[in-house]
């Protein structure tokens, strides 16, 4: 089984993988920021945070969401809701007790 010690290697793998998520357009498209910090057994799972900025300005708050990838194929997917949290500390304790509940 695929193990990511950190957020650069689950970028690399899902690139290798064919996968755009992490590609520069979709990241300045979405004002897309990746957590450092990884979790999960293998490192599977991650954070991101967006926020919306219209062209005449305005913007919403930044917001965060719970990912993971997939370890076949490369592909990622919400965990969450998408920008289901609107703290970085809440995102963090929904990826801690989620991957704990996974683990049982």
């Amino acid at each position: 089984m695929k193990r990511f010690n950190s957020i650069e290697d689950i970028k690399r793998f899902a690139e290798e993988s064919g996968s755009h998520f992490f590609s520069k357009d979709a990241m300045r498209f979405f004002r897309s920021r990746l957590v450092s910090e990884t979790y999960g057994d293998d490192g599977e799972v991650f954070i991101t945070s967006e926020q919306f900025v219209a062209l005449d300005g305005y913007s919403e708050p930044r917001r965060y969401t719970v990912r993971m990838i997939d370890v076949e194929s490369g592909s990622v997917s919400d965990v969450s809701e998408w920008q289901e949290f609107e703290t970085l500390a809440q995102a963090k304790s929904f990826a801690r007790q989620m991957t704990r509940q996974v683990a049982r």
